[in-house]
C-alpha cells in the first residue's frame, strides 16, 4: 500500500479508536452502578488498614524504644544503687535475732556499719538485745561505727505478726535490702514417739511454717523495690540425712531447703534471689536443749563453735550475695572443714565439754568469749581473702602449666 493510503488510514483507525474510548468513558459517567464502583475503588478501604499497619507499627516499634530506655535507665539505676550499697551500709531484717545464730549475725552486721532490724517473741527481748549489741558490736576486732540496731517483736508463725514485721522495716529502714530467716525452734531431744505434740507443731510452725511466711513478705517487699536478697538458715536434716532424736527439727528443714529451691525463679522475677546460709553445729540453746551432753561431748568438740565465729564467716558473704543475680548456698563447715576437724581431734578434746563429764568448759558472756575467740573470729573474717588468693593462684598455676606444656610439647612430639 502506498505510503500516503496508510498514513490516512492509520489516521481514520486511531480516530475511530478515540471516540469508541470516550463513548465508553461517556456511558460509564452515566450509569449509577458504574458510579457506585468508580467511588468504591476510588474511597477502597484496603489502603487504611495499610496505613494504620504502619501506625501501629510504628507506635509499637516507639513503645518499644520507649520501654528499653526506661528499662536501661532502671538498670542503669539499680547498679548505682548496686555500687552505693556495696560501699556503704545495708538494711538487714534478721528474724530470730535476741539470741544464738541470729544474734551474732546482727552483731557482725552492726559492726560493719549496716542498720539491723532484729525480732524477738517479745518486745522487751528485742529492745534489749538491740541495745546490747550496739555494745557489743564494739568488741570485735573489726568494728566500724556507724551501725543500727532496732528490735522489734515478732511470732513469725503468724502471717499478720511478719506483714507487720514488714510494715516495721518500711518505717524504720525505708525497706530492706536482705532478709535473714533465722528464727528457729529445735524441740526436745529424745524418741519421737515420746515427743508431746504441741512442741512437735511448735517445730514446724516456726521452722517451716515460718520461713514460709517470711519468704513471701520479703518477696513482696522486694517486687516494691525491685532488689533484695532472702536467706534461710539450714539445720540438720536440710541435706536429707536422717536425724535421731531430731526428728521434727530434721524434717523442717529439710523442708526449708527444698523451698529454697523452689522460689529461686520466683525471686528472679521480682528482682531479687534467695540463699542459704549453713552455720554448721553453733553451741546455742537450740543444740544443747535437752541433749545428753555427756554422751555427745567429744562430738560437740570437734565439729561445735561458738556463734560468733561462723558468723564472722557467714556475714561477709551474705553482704556480698545482696546483689548477686543467681541463689547460692554458702556453707561454713564444708567437708574439707570436717575432715581436717577429725584429723585434729586430738588437739580439740575437751575444748568445749569435759568428756569424762559433760561439764561446760566455756562462758557464756560474750566478752569472757572474745578474750579467747577473737583470733578465730578474725581468721574467719579474713577467711573470703584466702579463698580469693587461693584461687588466684590456683588459675596462676594452671596457666604457666599449660604455658609451659605448650613449649615443651611441640619439641617430644
Amino acid at each position: 500500500m502506498p505510503a500516503p493510503l496508510l498514513s490516512r488510514a492509520s489516521a481514520r483507525a486511531s480516530a475511530r479508536a478515540s471516540a469508541r474510548a470516550s463513548a465508553r468513558a461517556s456511558a460509564r459517567a452515566s450509569s449509577p452502578s458504574s458510579s457506585w464502583k468508580v467511588v468504591s475503588r476510588s474511597s477502597a478501604p484496603a489502603p487504611a488498614p495499610l496505613g494504620l499497619a504502619r501506625h501501629t507499627t510504628c507506635g509499637s516499634q516507639k513503645t518499644a524504644r520507649i520501654r528499653t530506655s526506661a528499662s536501661a535507665q532502671n538498670d542503669s539505676q539499680r547498679q548505682t544503687q548496686n555500687h552505693d550499697t556495696n560501699s556503704t551500709s545495708m538494711r538487714f531484717i534478721v528474724t530470730g535475732g535476741s539470741r544464738g545464730l541470729g544474734r551474732a549475725l546482727a552483731r557482725e552486721l552492726v559492726a560493719n556499719g549496716d542498720t539491723v532490724l532484729l525480732t524477738s517473741r517479745s518486745q522487751e527481748s528485742a529492745t534489749k538485745a538491740a541495745q546490747q549489741i550496739l555494745t557489743e558490736a564494739r568488741k570485735l576486732p573489726h568494728y566500724k561505727p556507724g551501725g543500727v540496731a532496732h528490735g522489734v517483736a515478732c511470732d513469725v508463725s503468724c502471717a499478720k505478726s511478719v506483714a507487720a514485721l514488714t510494715d516495721s522495716a518500711r518505717t524504720l529502714m525505708d525497706g530492706a535490702d536482705a532478709w535473714i530467716c533465722n528464727a528457729g525452734a529445735s524441740g526436745d531431744y529424745g524418741w519421737f514417739l515420746d515427743q508431746d505434740a504441741e512442741i512437735t507443731a511448735t517445730v514446724v510452725r516456726t521452722n517451716l511454717v515460718g520461713g514460709m511466711l517470711c519468704a513471701q513478705q520479703a518477696l513482696r517487699l522486694f517486687q516494691e523495690q525491685r532488689r533484695g536478697a532472702l536467706f534461710f538458715v539450714d539445720g540438720a536434716g536440710a541435706d536429707g540425712l536422717p536425724t535421731p532424736h531430731y526428728a521434727a527439727y530434721g524434717a523442717s528443714k529439710a523442708a526449708v531447703a527444698q523451698m529454697w529451691g523452689s522460689i529461686q525463679d520466683e525471686a528472679k522475677s521480682v528482682g531479687a534471689s534467695a540463699h542459704v546460709l549453713s552455720p554448721g553445729m553453733i553451741l546455742t540453746p537450740l543444740l544443747l536443749e535437752g541433749t545428753d551432753k555427756a554422751d555427745l561431748a567429744p562430738i560437740f568438740n570437734v565439729l561445735c563453735e561458738h556463734a560468733e565465729v561462723p558468723a564472722a564467716f557467714l556475714a561477709p558473704r551474705a553482704r556480698e550475695l545482696v546483689n548477686a543475680s543467681d541463689g547460692a548456698y554458702v556453707r561454713y563447715l564444708s567437708i574439707p572443714r570436717v575432715a581436717w576437724r577429725f584429723v585434729t581431734w586430738p588437739w580439740r578434746r575437751n575444748r568445749h565439754f569435759d568428756e569424762a563429764n559433760g561439764l561446760k568448759l566455756y562462758s557464756d558472756s560474750f566478752a569472757a568469749r572474745m578474750e579467747s575467740d577473737t583470733r578465730d573470729v578474725t581468721r574467719e573474717r579474713e577467711s573470703r581473702k584466702r579463698e580469693r588468693a587461693l584461687a588466684y593462684a590456683a588459675v596462676a598455676a594452671a596457666s604457666t602449666t599449660c604455658a609451659a606444656a605448650m613449649v615443651v610439647l611441640p619439641s617430644i612430639l
